[in-house]
């Protein structure tokens, strides 16, 4: 006879094992398209967008050039097709439980070959062969076709040669005159060669570049390309000049940050176009290049300037800027400056300041001094270039003029609001003192045509509120400029 543990052992056990749910997930991390980083489109989650550079030859491309980055390892990546010789791409993602799949779309464009813009069409230079030239200004088209080209030798056969006419300081004449070119150019040494009695010497030139040639061709292309499509964004035909100006000051202020380690530790790009248009980020040459390149591209006058900027400590430091010329005349403008960096970012409330917008020298004067000779501040090249820039007395576009046409916001999108008189300021504090009294209110003021202390500004709320028998809350007062916040707290 058997126990009663026998029977139960005798029992056959069933085991029923759980249905394992697949994976539906197709979505995707990325794609990328010979190593270069495709970007997602911003109207389409299933289309991606990739630039290549210019000597990539579309119909080349192979399917495997194309590597998708899937979310799900057990989802399944098709084959990258096209039917366009390369231009457009398409591959399926197939989720595990193989009934749920997406088709991406991948859009490829080569990078457009650059071309730099000139007011007189540069003749084309061997730069391996030795140049002959007959004047100053034939020397200085080749010198500036070398540099456009990033060349580190030239050789040139001067048939009259002048020391005074080939100075070594019409390389630092050249950059500063043509910012758009520099991407790199540290300094350069000349070699002469020649006979004693014949006017006849051959030049060897030298230039090193603090990047390589590959590289700066390539922060150039990025530089170039961002530069069209922001004005593509931010221009239209309809703009006056003046319009066209305030647009591409008010980008950079939106879109760009003063670089503070630079201002201890060198970094090229902070000191090219490429540094504040594609890294969005760079000192005042930087800024000063960006303007530049992006009013020239616009068809504006404009100059770069090179000189030093006075603190108000009257600390002087090397600095650069512009200036444009409107109908009336040149004007002063500093993008650097209408976007100063704060130790403490409570104080950053402003959105875009337009204090060094569009001023002439007899303001200007006070806290910048344009360079009588020319230099390039990361050239060990001295100079003794006289540059002549023009004088800024022009009044008509100056913002003072314009205030109150542009709207100015806050950093948190407020409109800041514009008093003319010391009596509306008190009406806009006394319509904020009557607002429903409850938790914190804020209001952002520019005081316009007129000025006013700290202390009396600070004032008027305890002025407005006694006179109005309104109590039982604090506030507190910031001020930079004429610019004025009020926080209430209830």
């Amino acid at each position: 006879m058997r126990d009663s543990k026998d029977k139960q052992d005798d029992k056959e056990t069933v085991v029923t094992e759980k249905p394992v749910t697949k994976s539906k997930d197709v979505s995707i991390k990325g794609i990328e398209v010979l190593n270069k980083k495709a970007i997602l489109d911003e109207k389409d989650e299933r289309v991606y967008n990739v630039e290549l550079p210019e000597e990539t030859v579309l119909n080349e491309l192979k399917a495997e050039d194309i590597v998708v980055i899937k979310s799900d390892e057990k989802a399944t990546i098709g084959t990258a097709t096209t039917t366009d010789n390369g231009k457009t791409w398409t591959v399926e993602v197939t989720a595990e439980d193989e009934s749920v799949k997406c088709t991406y779309t991948i859009n490829v464009t080569v990078r457009e070959k650059l071309v730099i813009d000139s007011e007189d069409k540069q003749v084309e230079y061997d730069y391996s062969k030795e140049i002959e030239v007959g004047s100053k200004e034939e020397y200085e088209k080749v010198l500036k076709g070398a540099l456009e080209n990033f060349e580190e030798k030239v050789v040139v056969n001067v048939k009259d040669y002048d020391e005074e006419k080939y100075s070594i300081n019409t390389f630092s004449k050249i950059v500063t005159e043509n910012p758009e070119i520099d991407y790199g150019y540290e300094q350069v040494e000349i070699q002469k060669e020649g006979i004693v009695g014949n006017p006849e010497s051959k030049l060897t030139v030298t230039i090193s570049y603090n990047q390589s040639k590959e590289e700066m061709i390539r922060q150039r292309n990025e530089a170039e390309t961002k530069a069209v499509k922001i004005l593509d964004d931010i221009i239209k035909d309809t703009m006056t000049d003046v319009e066209k100006e305030v647009a591409i000051h008010d980008y950079l202020v939106k879109n760009a940050e003063y670089h503070t380690e630079g201002l201890n530790t060198y970094y090229a790009t902070d000191h090219n176009a490429y540094g504040v248009l594609v890294k969005g980020e760079g000192v005042c040459e930087s800024y000063a290049k960006a303007f530049y390149l992006l009013a020239k591209k616009a068809k504006l006058d404009v100059i770069y300037v090179t000189g030093v900027g006075k603190s108000s400590t009257d600390k002087a430091e090397n600095h650069a800027w512009n200036m444009i010329s409107l109908d009336d005349g040149w004007y002063n403008v500093d993008v650097t400056w209408d976007d100063p960096t704060y130790e403490n970012p409570e104080d950053k409330w402003i959105g875009i300041r337009y204090k060094y917008f569009n001023v002439p020298d007899s303001i200007m004067n006070n806290t910048h001094e344009r360079n009588k000779e020319v230099d390039v501040s990361h050239s060990i090249v001295s100079s003794d270039v006289i540059i002549d820039y023009p004088e800024a007395k022009g009044e008509k576009y100056t913002f003072d003029k314009l205030d109150l046409k542009i709207d100015e916001y806050t950093c948190d999108n407020k409109l800041i609001v514009k008093v003319c008189t010391k009596e509306e300021l008190k009406e806009r504090v006394l319509e904020m003192l009557k607002e429903e009294n409850s938790g914190e209110k804020e209001l952002s003021l520019k005081l316009v045509g007129f000025d006013m202390e700290y202390d009396e500004v600070k004032n008027i709320v305890k002025e407005v509120s006694e006179s109005n028998d309104i109590s039982g809350f604090r506030w507190s007062t910031s001020m930079i400029d004429n610019y004025v916040r009020y926080k209430l707290m209830w």
